[in-house]
C-alpha cells in the first residue's frame, strides 16, 4: 500500500505547506504539489516534493507537467491553466490525460476540491487549495491510497485541524 499527499495553490504560504508535510511525514510515501506554490526552486522544503509550475509561479523553473509511476499506477500531474481548466470544464485535461495513459491525474488551479472517475480506470483529482479555497469550500488537501496497483481511496482533510472531511472509495 502507498499513500500520496496531494496539495495545491499555497501561494507563497510556506508555513502551511511545511505544516501539512510535517503533519503527514510519517504516514505518506510521496508528496505532490499541483502548482502555484510561488516558492523558489531551491527551497529545501521542495526537495522531496514532486511539483509542477502554476500560472502564478512566475520565472520559476518547475516543469509544467510531470509523470510519475508508483506501484504500477501512472500519475500525470499539471496545474491546469495551460489546459484552460475551469470549475466546469476539464475536457482538455481529460483528453491530455488519456493521451498520456494516466491512471491518476492530479491538478489544481480552480481552488476547488474535485474527483472524477473516467472509464473506471482513470481518476482525476483536485485537492483544493491550502490557502485560498473557492466555491464555499474550506482549505483542503488530500491523501490518496494506492493498493494492489489501483487507486483505492481519496481522503480529504481540513488544513487547519487535520480532521478528515470526506473519504471516497474508488
Amino acid at each position: 500500500m502507498k499513500r500520496l499527499l496531494v496539495m495545491s495553490d499555497t501561494h507563497r504560504d510556506r508555513q502551511w505547506l511545511e505544516t501539512i508535510v510535517e503533519r503527514h511525514k510519517s504516514d505518506v510515501d510521496a508528496v505532490f504539489h499541483c502548482g502555484d506554490s510561488e516558492l523558489d526552486t531551491d527551497d529545501p522544503l521542495l526537495e522531496a516534493i514532486t511539483i509542477v509550475r502554476g500560472n502564478t509561479d512566475f520565472e520559476i523553473d518547475f516543469p509544467s507537467f510531470q509523470t510519475t509511476t508508483i506501484d504500477n499506477v501512472t500519475i500525470w500531474q499539471t496545474h491546469g491553466h495551460l489546459l484552460h481548466v475551469t470549475r466546469n470544464d476539464q475536457q482538455a485535461l481529460h483528453a491530455a490525460a488519456k493521451e498520456k495513459g494516466a491512471d491518476l491525474v492530479l491538478y489544481g488551479h480552480t481552488h476547488i476540491p474535485n474527483v472524477e472517475h473516467i472509464d473506471e480506470k482513470m481518476h482525476i483529482v483536485n485537492p483544493g487549495s491550502l490557502l485560498m479555497p473557492r466555491g464555499g469550500f474550506e482549505p483542503t488537501y488530500c491523501i490518496i491510497t494506492i493498493e494492489e496497483s489501483k487507486v483505492k481511496t481519496i481522503d480529504y482533510y481540513n488544513r487547519n485541524t487535520g480532521e478528515h472531511n470526506e473519504s471516497l472509495s474508488v
